[in-house]
């Protein structure tokens, strides 16, 4: 025969069901008790903080003073679009190269000014690089200045997306004293190997001429 189950256990089975109104009273009690009163888990969610980022939000526009600033920086800062089209500069750039801002933005394009093989490298490598690894950094090329002569420039770039539109973001700071310095380098290394090929030239007359006297005795 089939046991019937205990009247007492059917009766707590059919007291855990409850109507949705008594659900949602039940509820609206629970969040009316202090944090102090409430079940272990819900205490403890509800004393969850906060996430300690905030909430993500834009940060502001720069003010006034801190465009001065990058105005004057310690170095020269281009945006350009992505075919090289200037359109922001600082005035630390311009005096540089001998131009005034407004002769710059939106009419000339950043390898126009560079000399004849940094165009080359611009356009083999400075580009492909910043396409595939989104940035370049201490790129050496050599800038035209406004009235004759170039000025020897590290580059850093950074390719991003504003508003919908690719711009490279350039950093560049002067390097005459490295480019004297690189100068010194090589013709040190010049005179270096010209030495060792006239050590190894006059190690070998002396073998020979050691080589003939034995010759000679014999």
């Amino acid at each position: 025969m089939r046991r019937r189950p205990h009247r007492a256990a059917h009766r707590g089975a059919v007291s855990a069901f409850r109507h949705p109104a008594q659900h949602a009273r039940h509820h609206q009690q629970r969040r009316a008790l202090p944090p102090s009163e409430l079940p272990g888990r819900e205490q403890r969610r509800d004393q969850r903080l906060p996430h300690p980022r905030g909430p993500l939000t834009r940060p502001p526009p720069p003010s006034r003073e801190a465009l001065a600033l990058l105005d004057v920086a310690a170095c020269g800062l281009l945006q350009t679009l992505e075919d090289g089209t200037i359109v922001q500069v600082n005035r630390t750039f311009c005096t540089w190269v001998g131009y005034e801002p407004a002769e710059l933005i939106g009419l000339v394009r950043l390898q126009s000014l560079l000399a004849m093989g940094a165009r080359i490298f611009h356009q083999t490598h400075w580009s492909p690089l910043l396409r595939m690894q989104g940035s370049v950094s201490e790129i050496k090329l050599s800038v035209n200045r406004r009235g004759g002569g170039t000025v020897p420039m590290v580059l850093n770039a950074i390719r991003r997306e504003q508003d919908g539109v690719i711009v490279h973001e350039i950093a560049t700071f002067v390097a005459r004293d490295r480019d004297n310095y690189e100068r010194e380098l090589v013709r040190s290394r010049k005179r270096l190997e010209e030495l060792v090929a006239e050590t190894t030239r006059l190690h070998a007359e002396a073998k020979e001429r050691a080589l003939f006297a034995e010759q000679l005795i014999a």
